[in-house]
């Protein structure tokens, strides 16, 4: 079972003739290159990069064995029969790779409890409040955390052999499938919403752009007819234009947000992916659908890789940015 879900257009250029409207471009920092393996050994140092590496590795053996049962006679499979003993070693590591990745995680429900007591104490201390306080989002991912939470621990707990009962422990891991569904549900929602609101305001960034800079040529070509010095389009062009400062200022700090919204949609678009992969694997193995045996390895083998690029390169960013 896989972990819980909480869980860029081209520069216009412009040149204008008016002396106040032009200033020297500063010099940008230069970003400091960073190396591939100091990328893995920050991963590493992270739950969450631990976690999604061992996910990949984990999904990638059972690939990898699924392959070799189902097509023994591919290239694939006689080349993995030089190792002896692949199937046996790829389960125990398969096994363990799971284990591990569940004692990652394991010890967070108290949070979430916490989280919940202290809505709960604010909703008895003030009873007006309580529609406020439980009817709205946070509050949901609230319990579906907790809820979730609860039963992948047990879950860890009878991996370890703290408890045993098969009859209890096949319904702990179909509410644990149920409350991973809706943990996934409530993230893509959130996602395509935080999506249309990055392409809102790129939007309205590029728009902002597009209209000074036919000001400016509009402003330009004025200037170039010779209208009078007490012109009054000509003044009130100039006054709009600087009116908040340089304007090279201005559109050096547009193309930064525009640069950091771009980063933001790839990174929604990334996990809406990634989500959608697990939502795949996860309903499959919730509802029995009769697929492939390697079908769940495939799909958990693709979000997997999605969340780890995306981890990759937000930790490759925020190297470089140190």
């Amino acid at each position: 079972m896989s972990q819980p879900i909480t869980m860029e257009e081209n520069e216009e250029t412009f040149s204008g003739k008016e002396p106040v409207l032009v200033a020297d471009s500063p010099t940008k920092p230069k970003e400091r290159v960073v190396r591939n393996l100091e990328i893995l050994k920050y991963l590493i140092g992270t739950i969450a990069g631990s976690d999604k590496l061992s996910k990949v590795a984990k999904y990638a053996l059972d690939l990898i064995r699924a392959i070799v049962i189902s097509r023994p006679n591919s290239v694939l499979a006689k080349l993995i029969s030089l190792i002896p003993n692949f199937r046996s070693k790829a389960t125990y590591a398969s096994s363990l790779l799971s284990t591990y990745r569940y004692i990652l995680r394991f010890g967070h429900t108290p949070f979430a409890l916490s989280k919940l007591f202290d809505k709960l104490k604010a909703s008895i201390k003030d009873p007006s409040k309580a529609n406020k306080i439980w009817m709205n989002e946070d509050a949901l991912t609230n319990i579906l955390d907790l809820y979730y939470g609860v039963f992948d621990e047990l879950d860890t707990l009878y991996r370890l052999s703290v408890w045993h009962n098969p009859k209890v422990y096949s319904k702990v891991v179909t509410h644990q499938c149920w409350a991973w569904e809706a943990s996934i549900l409530l993230g893509l929602k959130n996602n395509f919403t935080q999506l249309n609101s990055i392409k809102f305001k790129i939007t309205q960034l590029e728009v902002q752009f597009r209209v000074r800079n036919h000001a400016m040529q509009l402003s330009a070509s004025i200037h170039d007819q010779r209208p009078s010095p007490d012109s009054a389009i000509r003044r009130q062009l100039l006054q709009d234009l600087n009116k908040n400062g340089d304007t090279s200022e201005r559109e050096q700090e547009n193309e930064r947000q525009l640069q950091q919204l771009r980063y933001q949609k790839w990174i929604t678009y990334l996990d809406i992916v990634r989500l959608s992969f697990d939502c795949a694997a996860n309903l499959s193995d919730l509802l029995h659908i009769p697929v492939p045996a390697y079908t769940y390895s495939v799909l958990s083998l693709g979000s997997g890789v999605t969340g780890l690029y995306k981890m990759w390169i937000n930790a490759a960013k925020a190297l470089s940015d140190q």
